[in-house]
């Protein structure tokens, strides 16, 4: 479970019965999880590469974050499925 309210405050719960590796970073306006990760480097690449190209537009910033967490073991079953839709 996810939240982030209109003002940016962040939260979120993996629970107790999710598949190793699984965990959750959350920071002011985000809110990064993953569950059947190939550890815990996976979510901290995926936010690093997120929030510190601010730069970017955000298609590019979430695109760069799923590279950088593939790059760091992605899920460990293997390469998955992502998708991105962007609606204004």
């Amino acid at each position: 479970v996810h939240a982030v309210d209109r003002h940016g405050r962040s939260a979120a719960w993996t629970g107790q019965n999710c598949v190793e590796w699984c965990g959750e970073i959350t920071s002011g306006g985000v809110s990064f999880a993953g569950n059947m990760l190939a550890g815990p480097a996976v979510l901290a690449d995926t936010y690093a590469a997120f929030v510190t190209q601010s730069d970017l537009p955000l298609a590019a910033r979430l695109l760069a974050a799923l590279d950088a967490g593939e790059a760091a073991g992605g899920d460990r079953r293997g390469r998955q499925s992502a998708a991105l839709v962007l609606v204004t």
